[in-house]
């Protein structure tokens, strides 16, 4: 799995560790593990050299999200965590922010606008700036080769239609699995870290919202995968300067989501 942040990655990898978990219980090995380098997932006795014989043996996969949603739902996470807001650590607009996504990022290293030992305490991630710029870059940089331009996923779990993504990765995974072990089941039908604005909207807090997703409410579903409203009036309060100018920012995000680039070789 590649994570890209904002885009309900934190729901696959809990859906994910339940899967294994339950793989587990049955008697078979089942495991999830961060890695942050494509060396890190080398078997033993293999080397660099056996790299790109590795990868294309792996079922790859990673969460996606419409671009404008995710940049605004990125300027909300991002600028809510900092502890400082005034003086050269003001948030920038979001006509600011659209025009220089990066712009959090940089505010963040050079004006300690967070405070980074102190969110390193309870978030291991928080302990780097990086944290503030991986919220907001655009994805497409992860998802396709450089310059070929050549799709390196073979699914897509999109926010937008979550249950039935997640629907296609099981199939796609358990076809390709050892026939010896039993299938990854996926309880597909949750929502990790939904955001302040999701519970908000519907009145409900996490485990509520949990809850009526499970049971099937319509009206959860609506909002927990489109959140259209939310940012589309963000949108509209910014004006079109912000539509051109984050159409700009995310345009390779944007174009490979219209296209629905998935499957090496594609």
């Amino acid at each position: 799995m590649i994570r890209t942040r904002k885009a309900a990655s934190s729901t696959l990898v809990e859906v994910l560790t339940d899967g294994c978990r339950r793989v587990r219980a049955s008697g078979h090995r089942c495991n999830t593990q961060l890695v942050h380098t494509v060396k890190d997932l080398l078997p033993p006795g293999k080397t660099e050299a056996d790299l790109e014989e590795v990868w294309r043996t792996y079922t790859v996969f990673t969460t996606a999200r419409n671009p404008f949603a995710r940049a605004a739902s990125g300027y909300n996470y991002v600028t809510a965590a900092w502890h400082n807001r005034t003086g050269t650590c003001a948030p920038p607009s979001f006509q600011q922010f659209c025009e220089q996504p990066m712009l959090l990022g940089a505010m963040v290293t050079h004006y300690s606008c967070r405070n980074v030992a102190e969110d390193s305490k309870n978030k291991k991630l928080f302990k780097t700036y990086v944290w503030d710029w991986i919220h907001v870059e655009p994805t497409s940089l992860c998802l396709v080769t450089p310059g070929e331009g050549v799709p390196v996923v073979d699914a897509l779990v999109r926010s937008e239609s979550l249950a039935a993504d997640m629907e296609h990765l099981q199939a796609l995974i358990n076809a390709g699995r050892d026939p010896e072990r039993p299938e990854l089941v996926f309880d597909a039908r949750r929502w990790a870290n939904p955001g302040k604005a999701v519970q908000q909207t519907l009145g409900l807090n996490r485990s509520s919202l949990n809850q009526a997703v499970r049971q099937g409410n319509s009206s959860a579903d609506e909002v927990l995968t489109s959140m259209h409203s939310k940012y589309a009036d963000m949108f509209g309060k910014c004006g079109p300067g912000c539509v051109r100018a984050c159409a700009a920012a995310f345009e390779d995000d944007i174009n490979y989501m219209a296209t629905r680039k998935a499957g090496r070789g594609m």
